[in-house]
């Protein structure tokens, strides 16, 4: 378990995550509360392939938050390049297990 606390900033949300071994900042794009199940009438995989890497860390109060973090394919302009972060937090983090488990 890789522990990274939360930078307190007047951006958006910047965090440390990280990525190759190194500890980066980034902007977190979206923190994801809670997620709700729908039911799509098209069912796609989504291309291109993409890598991804994550984090697990805590916050100042001892709460745990997993950090997905995308990067940019081969056909981007910046390929590698951090494109996308997401951050789940305690109560998200539960119903991602249950929706684990139920597959």
């Amino acid at each position: 378990m890789v522990a990274v606390r939360i930078i307190k900033s007047s951006g958006p949300g910047s965090v440390l995550s990280v990525s190759n071994g190194r500890f980066d900042r980034c902007d977190v794009m979206a923190l994801i509360k809670k997620l709700s199940q729908i039911t799509m009438d098209r069912n796609t995989v989504h291309a291109p392939v993409t890598d991804a890497t994550f984090a697990i860390f805590q916050d100042d109060e001892g709460r745990s938050f997993l950090q997905i973090d995308t990067y940019g394919s081969a056909e981007r302009k910046y390929v590698g390049k951090k494109s996308q972060s997401l951050q789940f937090g305690p109560d998200a983090l539960n119903q991602l297990r249950s929706i684990l488990k139920s597959i």
